[in-house]
């Protein structure tokens, strides 16, 4: 396979890239499945003492929220997500930022095959904006698995030289940031959604919609028993 860095990343100078530690082929994803930002947070905290224990949590933490940062116009998606990981390859990656960056991309694939598998998307309604509904619902659905989200936002206070490695300004990246930090000690709840739908410009129109299949999803009992036995087999779906 051919070994290259994220598409127009600057250099990272001393700071070792995916290159430098594992040689694996990437390219953009085309599908619009991933998980949403509580829920990567709280899986990468539930295996993070035992996979990543070697590493440093906050800048794992920090990279792991990175690629999506495409939400905000930005960069495009296929810039900062890989393909085809596996979680011994990311373990080899000594950097902690990297790693969890590439964490990210195993999580987004390890989710969509688990939720195609266990029928979800035969459960949810149909509709433009559904699984958009529904990653947002599995934040509110596991945004209880951490307590202490003041110090998860506190990782996001500065910015790593693995982020600045990216066409993306500095402005961009606080930006994101900011974004994150709010959503993550408000808790995930229709007004924490309207500041959030207001920085990625989602349309009145679609954020209305969006809430009536949340509320609908409540309802839903084999819905929140997917996405709970999503996160109790989680470290299984990995391996």
């Amino acid at each position: 396979m051919v070994t290259r860095l994220p598409l127009k990343q600057k250099s990272l100078g001393s700071i070792p890239s995916p290159a430098a530690n594992l040689s694996i082929a990437r390219r953009a994803l085309k599908c619009s499945f991933m998980a949403a930002p509580i829920t990567h947070i709280v899986l990468a905290n539930k295996i993070f003492s035992k996979e990543f224990s070697n590493l440093s949590k906050e800048k794992f933490f920090v990279g792991t929220s990175f690629p999506d940062i495409r939400y905000l116009g930005l960069i495009e998606r296929k810039e900062t997500h890989y393909i085809n990981l596996t979680l011994e390859e990311i373990k080899n990656v000594t950097n902690d930022a990297i790693a969890g960056m590439m964490f990210h991309s195993l999580v987004d694939e390890v989710r969509e095959k688990f939720m195609e598998e266990t029928g979800i998307y035969k459960v949810i309604a149909k509709n433009g904006i559904s699984i958009q509904s529904l990653k947002l619902f599995e934040d509110e659905i596991l945004y209880g698995q951490i307590k202490d989200w003041e110090s998860v936002a506190a990782y996001f206070n500065s910015i790593l030289p693995e982020e600045s490695a990216y066409p993306i300004s500095e402005d961009g990246i606080t930006r994101w940031h900011n974004v994150l930090k709010t959503y993550f000690t408000e808790g995930p709840d229709k007004e924490s959604r309207k500041l959030l739908f207001k920085e990625i410009n989602f349309s009145d129109e679609n954020v209305s919609k969006l809430e009536e299949n949340i509320a609908d999803m409540k309802q839903n009992s084999k819905i929140i028993e997917i996405v709970n036995n999503f996160y109790n087999k989680f470290g299984e779906e990995i391996k």
